[in-house]
């Protein structure tokens, strides 16, 4: 897993891992794919996951029980 330079997106790295067996890897792909076309994306929580900007939000990924979501503004 790549570590999150931001706490409280690390922690829900951590707690999806614990918790699940499958979405981790997608939450994993979602977030390299984002870091290798966009390297200096920052990345935060918000509405329960992980917001993604550079000068503005661009995209999030959310993680449920049976799925994961990935959005795009």
């Amino acid at each position: 897993m790549i570590e999150s330079e931001d706490s409280e997106v690390q922690t829900f790295i951590e707690d999806v891992v614990v918790r699940d067996d499958d979405t981790p890897e997608i939450l994993e792909a979602v977030r390299r794919t984002v870091f290798e076309h966009y390297p200096d994306a920052d990345e935060r929580m918000m509405y329960g996951g992980i917001m993604f900007s550079l000068e503005e939000d661009f995209g999030a990924v959310f993680v449920h029980t049976h799925h994961v979501t990935v959005e795009f503004s």
